[in-house]
């Protein structure tokens, strides 16, 4: 049987590394803008006065602002419209950032 048709598993294969560094400065940038807009929602609801009262309401409102975000980018990645097995904006956060890197790295 030829080799070329033996089956790859493709998360192993060597990557080139400008595609490596490019994947890496992705993954901290939407890092960055989730983390930007999770600030921005909370610099508005304090504006607003919906983060002045207790303790509940401050959970509420940074619960809220979690979600947001990530719907958010959600859509945007469902805007870009990509066609690769894992979403582009699906997970998104200091875990997965990490997460990403590491599997990135690996494949130098």
């Amino acid at each position: 049987m030829p080799t070329r048709f033996v089956n790859k598993d493709m998360k192993k294969i060597p990557l080139r590394h400008d595609v490596i560094i490019g994947t890496v400065i992705m993954l901290i940038i939407k890092t960055i803008l989730r983390y930007l807009l999770m600030a921005a929602y909370l610099i508005a609801c304090d504006e607003y006065g919906l983060y002045d009262y207790g303790i509940i309401s401050k959970i509420v409102v940074t619960l809220t602002s979690i979600c947001t975000s990530r719907w958010i980018m959600r859509e945007i990645g469902r805007m870009i419209g990509d066609k690769i097995d894992e979403p582009v904006f699906e997970d998104i956060g200091i875990v997965a950032c990490i997460r990403g890197i590491k599997q990135m790295t690996d494949r130098w």
